[in-house]
C-alpha cells in the first residue's frame, strides 16, 4: 500500500509541476500595517521540514508517515489535523507544491493575548467568559503549534461567539472584539 502511495505522490507531482509551481509567491511584508512585529519563523502547515518552502522533501516526509494515526495535532504530517496521515493531506501538501513563503509575524500571539485581557475585565457570566477565553487559548496553541488554518478556525468560532452574546456586551465592545479578532486574521493570511 505505501509503495502504491508513493508511486501516486511521484506522479501527481510529475504531471501537476508545471502549473503548480506557477502559484504566486507570497510576500507578508507586502501588508500595510502600523504595527510594530517582530518576526519569527512560524511555518504553515503543509511545510512539513519546515524550510519556508514545499517541495520534495515535504512530500518525503508525508509519504513515510503515510497511515500513521494519532491525537489530532501532535502528528505534524497530519496537514488538516484530523488524526490521520492520508490522501487528504497528500493533496493539500500537492496544491502547494513549489511555494515559498516569508515567516509569520509574532504580533498576533500577542494580540489574541490582549484580547483575552480585554474579556477577563468584562463583567461577563463565567460560563460566555470561560468559553470566549477558551477559543482564543486554543487559537495561540494552535499558533504556537504552526498550525494557521486552526489558528483561524479557531478566531472565527470566537467572532461567532461574541455575536451570539452581543446583548450581554456594553455597547460597541462587541464590535470592538470581532474587529480586533478580524484584524489578527488578516495577519495571518
Amino acid at each position: 500500500m505505501r509503495k502504491f502511495v508513493v508511486v501516486l505522490v511521484v506522479l501527481t507531482l510529475l504531471f501537476s509541476i508545471p502549473i503548480i509551481t506557477s502559484s504566486a509567491k507570497t510576500n507578508r511584508n507586502n501588508k500595510k500595517n502600523n504595527d510594530s512585529i517582530i518576526v519569527i519563523p512560524v511555518y504553515r502547515d503543509y511545510d512539513i521540514n519546515m524550510d519556508g518552502k514545499i517541495d520534495g522533501l515535504d512530500v518525503s516526509l508525508v509519504s513515510s508517515a503515510y497511515t500513521s494515526e494519532g491525537e489530532p495535532g501532535w502528528i505534524r504530517e497530519d496537514i488538516n489535523d484530523d488524526g490521520k496521515v492520508n490522501y487528504l493531506d497528500v493533496s493539500i501538501l500537492v496544491s502547494h507544491y513549489g511555494e515559498e513563503y516569508d515567516p509569520i509575524p509574532i504580533g498576533p500571539v500577542d494580540k489574541i493575548k490582549d484580547l483575552i485581557k480585554k474579556i477577563k475585565d468584562l463583567d461577563l457570566d463565567k460560563r460566555f467568559e470561560k468559553r470566549l477565553i477558551n477559543r482564543l487559548e486554543n487559537a495561540i496553541k494552535h499558533l504556537n503549534k504552526n498550525k494557521v488554518i486552526q489558528t483561524i478556525v479557531k478566531l472565527n468560532q470566537f467572532i461567532r461567539d461574541v455575536k451570539r452574546i452581543r446583548n450581554l456586551l456594553p455597547t460597541g465592545l462587541a464590535d470592538e472584539l470581532i474587529i480586533d479578532a478580524e484584524n489578527i486574521i488578516n495577519l495571518l493570511q
